[in-house]
């Protein structure tokens, strides 16, 4: 390290060698400080994703949450989590967890959709998960339909990145 330091300033401040040697030094260490924060901090990152999601599912049956209180009305609300094929029928998997980005990628026979079922002042409700391609990127969201599996009870939707003022309102309550 010192020998470094040595060479560093009996170099040329002002040639090319020393801007790029500085310039390497900085990049390495900024990209290691950078490396480390984020793996530090992947667990949070996944565990906010999830109540994110909690919170979008329980905004498809007009259920207000929180990123503290989600999880709580979540496990007293989504009473069932399952996952079915294209013909309806009840497969094992974790519902929770279904990729719909890689579903989408399969045959059509070989995708499968989680389903959710929500008790609330208003019935048992069935949350279906959505996702679609917009003009910038993909949009997302969760439908609720009543029992009668028929009649949309409410719907939430959201993006990674849109036009503000056009698509980009699609996750606005308005």
């Amino acid at each position: 390290n010192y020998c470094l330091k040595e060479k560093l300033q009996i170099m040329n401040r002002n040639g090319n060698t020393y801007t790029v040697l500085y310039a390497a030094i900085m990049v390495i260490l900024v990209a290691a400080l950078l490396a480390t924060i984020s793996m530090s901090l992947k667990d949070r990152q996944v565990r906010n994703t999830e109540i994110e999601k909690k919170q979008s599912i329980l905004a498809s049956v007009n259920i207000e949450s929180t990123a503290a209180n989600a999880e709580e009305i979540y496990a007293e609300k989504i009473k069932k989590e399952y996952v079915v094929n294209v013909k309806g029928e009840q497969i094992e998997g974790d519902a929770f967890n279904v990729d719909l980005k890689k579903e989408r990628a399969k045959a059509h026979e070989d995708m499968l959709l989680p389903v959710f079922e929500c008790q609330t002042d208003d019935g048992l409700k069935y949350i279906l998960p959505l996702r679609g391609t917009g003009l910038w990127g993909p949009i997302w969201g969760f439908v609720a339909l009543n029992d009668d599996m028929n009649t949309i009870y409410g719907a939430n939707f959201d993006h990674q990145s849109e036009t503000p003022g056009l698509g980009a309102e699609i996750s606005t309550p308005a």
